[in-house]
Parts: structure tokens; sequence; C-alpha cells
């Protein structure tokens, strides 16, 4: 076992470590082959302008209330999962 590391200040460094988890969130269903992932609140703008391709992304104006992007598969169900450090949600992952 190491010895905590002395600070400057006298105070001894404490390491802790933190918890790092994953959960299913669950799952969203695509119609379009394309996925909104915005603040709804703030998104009154018309998202539908056009399809995207396969693997295309863009923001969706105005004002940046949204990512806009293309599933490379088209419609499906796609599974959503966060990952917690010591509790708080800090990253999701859309498995397209």
């Amino acid at each position: 076992m190491t010895k905590p590391r002395m600070l400057r200040d006298g105070l001894e460094e404490k390491k802790t470590r933190k918890v790092v988890t994953t959960e299913l969130l669950g799952y969203v269903g695509v119609d379009s082959g394309q996925i909104l992932i915005g603040d709804p609140c703030h998104c009154h703008c018309d998202y539908k302008e056009r399809f995207l391709e396969p693997g295309e992304a863009r923001q969706v104006s105005p004002n940046d209330c949204g990512l806009l992007f293309a599933t490379p598969y088209g419609d499906g169900r796609f599974r959503v999962v966060g990952q917690y450090e010591d509790k708080v949600l800090r990253s999701i992952t859309i498995t397209v």
C-alpha cells in the first residue's frame, strides 16, 4: 500500500476511487432513419426539412436546439445505455 502524498500546505492528498457503473436506460424507436437529441422545450424548429444520408449528422437550427443524425441502417429499435460516475449520469451511448 502506498503512503498518501503530502501537499505543500502539510495536508495529505487522499486518493479516492470513483465508482463507475453502466445501466440500460431504455430503447429509442426509429421510423424515419434519424434520431434527434435535444431539449424539447427549446426545439421549436422544423427538423424535418430533409432526410439525412446514413451516417450524416448536423445541428438543428435555430439556437443549436439539438443534434440530428441518420442511423446507418435506417429504422429500428436502438439501445440506450447510461454511464454513471458516483451515481451521477456522465454519458449516454446509443448503439446504432
